[in-house]
């Protein structure tokens, strides 16, 4: 297995664990806030969401081979979930999947 592989493998499973915590985050539903349910909670929600599936799109499109492009879609959306607050290790995991997108467009074979 190359290099390259190797670290859209590993870019893969970290942006799944990413996403995948960003998106149980914002479809949790807690039962404090049901007598309160606001706009703003409603849209914090749908944005953790919408996050949380576009870095698991950007994490398969790492392993598929699109590795710039699935690299620049995870880091992005690593920031905006670190600046929104949707879920601090997810948006992690979510950036260090991006620069290992990214990583493995730039090895040789």
């Amino acid at each position: 297995m190359s290099e390259k592989r190797d670290l859209a493998i590993v870019g893969l499973l970290l942006g799944l664990l990413g996403g995948a915590l960003i998106l149980v985050g914002g479809l949790g539903m807690d039962l404090g806030h049901l007598s309160t349910l606001t706009l703003d909670y409603i849209l914090a929600r749908l944005v953790a969401v919408v996050l949380g599936v576009g870095i698991l799109v950007g994490s398969v499109m790492i392993y598929r081979g699109s590795y710039s492009t699935g690299g620049m879609l995870n880091l992005i959306l690593g920031i905006v979930a670190l600046i929104v607050g949707a879920g601090a290790l997810g948006a992690v995991l979510g950036l260090v999947s991006g620069v290992l997108g990214l990583l493995a467009n730039e090895t040789r074979r």
